[in-house]
Formats: structure tokens, sequence, C-alpha cells
């Protein structure tokens, strides 16, 4: 074991060296030093005659270096694959005018040059150092098997959605993406599982939203970080779960990651983003059972199949194969359930064909309304409205602060200056045209004090209807903002990551207080703006208080990537099958598309394209029926809880009696 360390210390000294003097570009001397801490303490391993107790402090500490380097290369790696875009870290900060990066080929290979030989080393030293303590563990240790385990499925989850090598996912896949997670929580004990966990979450986390690399230097850090931190209280509950009950545990799993995924859609960090569930929204058959249980019957149907699964392979080799009976049958019976309901729903659908109908012209610009030039992106959503409006449609649709000047501001009587002329040229345009729109803007509310004078100007995001006469009919303020880049509520607990928010070029909005129902033409409908449409009860209130269409004004642009358009479009269409009504988005750029009350999508347009979609939506006013999942609500994760408390208060009487 002597010759094993000196070479491990060889191996991390050897990653130094060249990191030192032949890297071209950043060195980063954190890593330099990590490295060779490392191969100072292989060599007192190999001297030490405590080298058996003290090697799996070494080995733990390998691992964490090794997760560390990967970590910093994969952000690094991300960033560097945007590095020719033209986007809000640039504009915001820098005008537009710095270079970031030559091209995004050449960062990518600087990635691989800075970093590859630091995670050859780790990968190296994590196995000998494995290996060199075999003899003491007497069996293989977890780090061979588990590590890579984790990354796989990690990586599984990510392809099961839309990704990057598959933009509409792989959705079978969902239903065994899991088994890694189950067999390391099975098969390691607490602090293992938790560790090897955590870099799934990591993993999949990483992965699944690595275009965040392109809003900004820190945004794909920062929600990795802190969505890290849920998983990090999940995978301990996982693991619990296996000693409430050998029998029941896949269900009580299955359950929990239910309950987990609902958790994710509330308070402040809300972020229902990358569900499981979403791989199967081209999947119209299983879609279906969401009109009872909302999103969550998939994903409970999702999770249940993984764990069943597993139990199976835990009991591979039992003597007696009548234990099989629950999981295979369980399986069975709820994959019949929710495929015999979506066949039947399916083949009734015409049954529930909208009595009534309205045309649309849906607009899809493709500009950036952050880069200011107002007066062009304008000039682009006049030519392709007034080509739209040739079919005369009844309700002409832009996108997410499509027009940015804020209307009600320069719009008022006796305004002069800043944005004045355009608006008036907007609201002219309108008259001329004389078709209803539907936009997103910038809007204002005043407040007073007991004089009358102005106290302060809340500022929104808006969605903001207009008759036919170019009056404004109604407005809806976004209730529902993008955490960090849209809304912060804890600037007075936390000045300081206001301001540094704020120096990164972040706009702070108020939320809206209320659902609002727009009216035109005898139909009802709600707009939902950017995110909104993938909060389940957000949409479902709006379709309680009378709407029979959801009109989703978004603008992913800013993107530039049809992967995160899609993972949002993937989360929005089970809105339309919860609450049986027909889905339309407009996206200033990303998905723009029809949705009918099944999930099954009947228009879009190409991501990242400048179109326009003009549709005639069929829908149900009068006749409009709501739905158990809009009536009832998530209910079905709270039986979950409840479930979870009584299987956990069973096992607290069975173990306090003895």
């Amino acid at each position: 074991m002597f010759v094993v360390w000196l070479l491990i210390s060889l191996v991390y000294a050897g990653a130094v060296v060249p990191g030192v003097l032949f890297v071209a570009g950043e060195r980063h001397w954190l890593v330099i030093a990590l490295h060779a801490l490392a191969a100072v303490l292989a060599v007192l391993l190999a001297f030490s005659n405590r080298r058996e107790r003290l090697s799996k402090y070494f080995i733990t500490y390998s691992w964490a270096l090794l997760v560390f380097v990967l970590a910093l290369a994969s952000f690094r790696y991300f960033f560097a694959m945007n590095a020719n875009l033209e986007y809000v870290q640039r504009i915001a900060e820098h005008g537009g005018i710095i270079d970031l990066a030559k091209d995004t080929a050449s960062e990518r290979g600087l990635v691989f040059r800075q970093f590859g030989g630091y995670i050859l080393a780790g990968l190296v030293g994590l196995i000998l150092s494995n290996l060199a303590s075999w003899k003491q563990w007497r069996r293989p240790p977890s780090d061979l098997w588990a590590f890579p385990l984790a990354l796989i499925g990690g990586i599984a989850c990510t392809l099961a959605l839309p990704n990057g090598f598959f933009v509409n996912g792989i959705p079978a896949l969902a239903f065994f993406a899991m088994l890694p997670l189950f067999i390391i929580i099975e098969k390691l004990d607490l602090s293992s599982a938790w560790r090897y966990g955590m870099l799934w979450a990591f993993t999949f986390l990483l992965l699944s939203n690595y275009w965040l690399a392109t809003f900004s230097l820190v945004s794909l850090q920062v929600a990795v970080g802190i969505y890290s931190a849920y998983y990090f209280l999940l995978i301990p509950l996982l693991v619990s779960i296996k000693y409430l009950g050998k029998s029941w545990r896949f269900v009580l799993w299955a359950l929990a990651l239910l309950c987990f995924d609902y958790m994710r859609t509330l308070g402040f960090l809300g972020y229902p983003w990358n569900l499981l569930a979403h791989s199967q929204y081209q999947n119209p058959v299983v879609l279906q059972i969401a009109e009872i249980t909302g999103v969550w019957g998939i994903a409970g149907f999702v999770f249940l199949v993984n764990a069943g699964i597993a139990q199976l392979i835990f009991w591979r080799s039992a003597v007696n194969k009548k234990v099989w009976v629950l999981p295979v049958g369980l399986i069975l019976i709820l994959c019949a359930g929710v495929l015999g309901f979506g066949y039947h729903r399916l083949a009734t659908s015409q049954s529930r064909s909208g009595q009534d109908a309205i045309r649309i012209a849906l607009i899809q610009q493709n500009t950036d309304p952050r880069q200011a030039d107002y007066a062009f992106t304008f000039s682009i959503l006049k030519a392709l409205s007034l080509e739209a409006a040739a079919t005369k449609p009844d309700l002409i649709v832009w996108g997410e602060t499509a027009f940015v000047p804020n209307i009600r501001r320069w719009g008022e009587a006796g305004s002069e200056g800043g944005y004045s002329s355009l608006v008036k040229d907007f609201l002219g345009f309108l008259q001329d045209m004389g078709i209803a729109l539907l936009t997103g803007n910038d809007d204002y509310s005043i407040e007073l004090d007991e004089q009358g004078k102005e106290l302060e100007r809340n500022h929104y995001n808006a969605a903001v209807l207009f008759d036919e006469k170019g009056q404004r009919m109604a407005t809806y303020h976004k209730r529902r903002l993008v955490p960090f880049t849209e809304y912060f509520p804890y600037g007075r607990l936390f000045p300081g990551v206001e301001r540094t928010l704020e120096a990164y070029g972040v706009t702070f909005w108020e939320p809206g207080i209320e659902p609002a129902v727009f009216q035109h033409k005898g139909l009802k409908f709600a707009t939902p703006i950017c995110f909104e449409d993938i909060f389940p009860s957000e949409v479902r209130e709006s379709v309680l208080q009378g709407a029979a269409m959801i009109i989703n004004l978004t603008n992913d642009y800013w993107s530039l990537n049809p992967v995160q358009a899609e993972q949002h479009f993937a989360a929005s269409v089970f809105r339309a099958v919860e609450n049986r009504v027909p889905l339309v988005r407009a996206a200033v750029s990303g998905k723009t598309a029809v949705v009918d009350p099944d999930g099954q999508v009947l228009a879009a347009l190409p991501e990242f394209t400048r179109d326009f979609l003009v549709a005639d939506v069929q829908y149900s006013q009068a006749a409009q029926q709501n739905t158990i999942y809009t009536r009832f609500g998530d209910w079905l994760p709270i039986v979950c809880m409840l479930l979870l408390l009584m299987a956990v208060a069973r096992w607290a009487l069975s173990w306090r009696s003895g």
C-alpha cells in the first residue's frame, strides 16, 4: 500500500505542475492549492502507521475535491457555450460593447485545457485511494459504483425532459430514470446516500438548467445552489422511508417525491420547472388524468413505476416470489387505470369540442426588448400585425413586454418627451387597424398620501387589452414574479443582496394582487405572464373565475435556446388538460403555439423565427364545466402528505411498543 499512496501523491502533483506552468488563461489558485494539499496528504499517509484509519478521511476529501472541480468546470463550460451571445450581461453592464470571449469553440476548448488534468487526476486518485482501502473494508467501496451511478441517474432524468440532445426529451426514459437514486438510497447508509444523492441532484439541476448561463455570469450557479438545498432536505427523508416498511417503501418513496414536487411550487422561491412529469407533455393518453389529479397524478404515476421497478430489483433474489405480487400488481393496476382513462377521454373528446370559436393572431416578433431600440421593435410588430390583419382576426396578441414603453405614462394627455411620441404612434396604429389587441407592457399605480400627493409609483409587469378603437379595456398585473430577477421581497433584511442584484441590471417589479379575467366578444380568458403558466394553482384560480381560455404572454428570447423554450412549453401544456380549456401562447420569441383542451398541439411556430400564427380556437364559454382538479385544486399532494404522516405515526407506535 506504501507504493499506491506514493502513486496517488504523484497523480495529484502531476495535475498541479501543468496547472501552474503551462495552462493558458486564468489560473485557479484555489484548485491548485487543494490538489497540492491532496498530494501532501497522500505522502503523509504513505508513511503513517495509522493509514487504514485515516484513509477514509482522505477518500472523503478526494471525493469532495473531484465534485468541486467538476462543478467549477461545468459552470465555466456552460457559460462558454454562450460566449457569442449579445445579451443581458453585456448590454446591462457594458452597453453591449464588451467582448467576453472570442467565440464559443475556443472558450470551451480553454475549459478542457484548464480543468481536464484536474478531473483526470481526481478520478484516478479517487479510484486508487478506494482500492488501497479495499482490504480494510473487505468489500468493494461505494465510490467505485455509487459515483458513476449518481451521475448516470442525473443524466437520465435530464434526457427524459427536453434537453440539448433531444429537444422533445425521451419520455419513456422517465419511467426508469429514478432507478439509480433508489439503488443508492437502498444500498448505502445515511451519510453515503446523502452524499451521492446530492451528487445526483446537482447533476440533474445543472444539466437540466444549463441554459441559465445565458442570462448572466451567476444565474446558473445561484439557481443550482438554491434548489440543491431543497434536495439536501429530501434525500434523508427518502433514506428514512426505507426503514418504515420493507413491503410498502416503494409506495412511500413515490408519495414523498410527489409531495416534494408540489412543495417546489410554493413560496417566493417556487420553481416547478423540469418536474419529471413534464416529460409526458407529448403523451396525450397519459395527460388526460390531469383533469382529476392535476400534474401531480402524472408525477405519482412516473414515480410509482420507477419505485416499483426498483423494489423488484431489490427482491430479485427472494426465495418466495409472492413478494413480487404487490409491486407488480400496483404497477399494472396503475398503468391500466391511467392508460384506460386516457384512451377513453380522447375517444370522447369530440363530444367536448367547443361550441364557439374565436380567430386569434399570435405575433412572434423575435426581437430583444431589452436592447432598447423600441422604435425598431414596434416597426416589426406593426408589420407582422398588419399582415396578420388581412386574415380578419378577432384578436391580435403580442408577447410579454413586446411593447416596452409604459403606455399609461406616455399616453396621458399632455405627456411630452421621452417615449410619448412612440406611444402616440402605437395608439394611432391601433385605431387605424381596428382590431382588438392584447399586449405585454410596463404598467404602474400611484400611492397617494392623505393630502393627495404622490408618495410612490409601483411598477408592474402587465398584460393590457385594447379594443378596436384603441381604448384600454382591462389590465392584469403579473402576480408570480421570477425570484431575484423580477422580485426580491427581503431587501430590508438583506440590503447587500438587493444592491448586488441591482448592480447586475435587475429591475424589480411589484407583484399583482389578484387574478384578472378579460372579456372580448363573449370570450372570457386569463392572461398568465411569463412562467406563471407553469404554476397549476395560478391558472386554476382564473378558470374558477370564468376563464374559458388561457392566453399566455411570454418572452423566452433572452435564452436564445430552444431547450429552454421547449421546457417552458412542456410545463404549460398541463394547464390545458387540468382545466379542459384551450391554451394559447404568444411569445416574443420561444414557443408560440395553440393547444387544445386535450393537451394536443394544434399549431405552433418554430422557435426564434419572425412570423405570426393565425388560428380559429374553439372554446366553450356557456357550457363550461369545471374539472375535478379545477374545483378541488391540489388535493392529491395533500392526501399524499397525510398518508406519509400516517405511515410515520404507525412506525413510531410499533417502535414504541417494541
